[in-house]
């Protein structure tokens, strides 16, 4: 296996379903007026939003691809397997990373908890798809 053989159209796909999640796991008909009250914030007090997609979309760029690495290398073949695969990169990479951030000098937990699932979401179809696609 190379880095230069995945399927990138997965990738970009993994990485287009992160953003639309997001911008779905944070709006007012999921959870995003739970999420303000949850960090106590009103919606005008978040600043511009451009700056903010822009960095995430490089950041979800960024994960899509490792991810699919990873599920590569794992030997995910099926999407189930690439499903455990993704949750498995969340629970012990991405749950314990943010879960540090939040506990020291972030949001409340349950925020937290909050963003935390939203990743695993993302985490686990992404690696479904990129174990049948790349």
């Amino acid at each position: 296996m190379t880095f230069t053989d995945l399927n990138w159209w997965a990738i970009l796909v993994g990485a287009t379903f992160t953003m639309v999640l997001g911008a779905l796991w944070y709006s007012r008909l999921l959870f995003g007026g739970l999420w303000l009250r949850m960090i106590r914030k009103r919606q005008d007090e978040l600043g511009k939003a451009g700056p903010a997609y822009a960095a995430t979309t490089v950041g979800a760029l960024v994960c899509a691809r490792v991810l699919a690495v990873l599920v590569r290398a794992a030997g995910a073949a099926s999407f189930l397997a690439g499903t455990g695969a993704g949750g498995l990169v969340w629970f012990g990479i991405g749950a314990t990373g943010t879960l540090a951030f939040t506990v020291f000098q972030g949001p409340p937990l349950a925020a937290w908890a909050l963003f935390s699932s939203c990743e695993l979401v993302a985490l686990a179809v992404q690696g479904g798809v990129f174990a049948i696609w790349c």
